[in-house]
């Protein structure tokens, strides 16, 4: 707080003061001026060779719990107390308050390079420039059109088709006519071309050894026939399982399925889902 040496008297000079002693009056008068205009001004007593006499100093508020009401043509700048501290407030001339700073720091300035602490949340995405050089921020559209291959794996995260199905109940053939095996179809939405499908399950026989066959059919053609052997006999079952990558596919929903066939051997050919292990069918879109 400033201490001044002259005290404000209004009662003086007394009305029967000699005119005399007017002059001790007079300087006091200024100096007590000068003391308080000193506070926050340029004010000296001997101003010689100072050209910025009257200036402002500094600029000091005293905190008020509402500065005041603007109006118009008259806008008012102090120091209004917010959560129990004083902040610079201004008040513009339709009475809104624009808090300008906030817990001793001012918010960041419109064309100056600053260096910012904190965590800033935006309520909204901020729209930044092309970058030109390192450590500058980009927008989705400039890392999309500079990284379109990595940008369609990320778009993709969501939506890569994956459809498995599982059998577990324990099933049989002895027929030589394809017939698709039970919990074996699945029908799926693909994004791209290309589709890999991988179909494994044990197989085994009754009695002696038999042979079969499986096939993948996808979209009603058959892709691939392959053996599927069982031997009761001398330690069954065996693995039998088809890898297959499906290229030239119209992006939309397909329909895959294994078929199974007896050939010879045995009373039939068995998958025992429960027994021995189940049947999978898996289907992933690879674009």
């Amino acid at each position: 707080m400033p201490t001044y040496i002259e005290t404000n008297d209004e009662t003086k000079p007394a009305g029967n003061r000699a005119r005399s002693l007017g002059d001790d009056d007079i300087r006091e008068f200024k100096r007590t001026i000068r003391e308080r205009l000193a506070t926050d001004h340029n004010f000296k007593a001997d101003e010689t060779g100072d050209t910025q006499i009257g200036y402002h100093k500094q600029v000091t508020f005293i905190e008020a719990a509402n500065i005041g009401t603007g109006a118009t043509g008259l806008p008012i700048l102090g120091a209004q107390t917010v959560s129990g501290k004083p902040e610079l407030t201004y008040t513009d001339e339709d009475n809104n308050d624009v808090q300008i700073t906030s817990n001793g720091f001012a918010p960041v300035r419109v064309g100056e390079v600053q260096t910012i602490a904190g965590v800033k949340t935006f309520s909204s995405s901020p729209i930044v420039p092309t970058p030109t050089t390192d450590m500058q921020a980009a927008t989705k559209k400039y890392g999309d059109d500079t990284f379109p291959v990595k940008a369609a794996v990320n778009s993709r995260i969501t939506v890569l088709a994956t459809s498995q199905v599982v059998g577990t109940s324990n099933i049989s053939t002895n027929s030589g006519t394809y017939a698709t095996i039970s919990e074996m179809t699945t029908t799926f939405t693909t994004y791209g071309t290309k589709m890999f499908v991988k179909f494994s399950a044990p197989f085994n026989a009754g009695g002696n050894a038999a042979s079969g066959n499986i096939r993948l059919k996808i979209d009603g053609t058959v892709k691939i026939t392959t053996f599927a052997g069982a031997n009761s006999v001398y330690g069954g079952p065996y693995f039998s399982e088809i890898s297959w990558l499906e290229t030239g596919l119209t992006p939309g929903s397909h329909t895959v399925l294994i078929e199974w066939a007896w050939v010879s051997g045995g009373d039939s050919l068995y998958q025992s889902g429960t027994t021995h292990g189940p049947r999978v069918l898996t289907c992933i879109d690879l674009d």
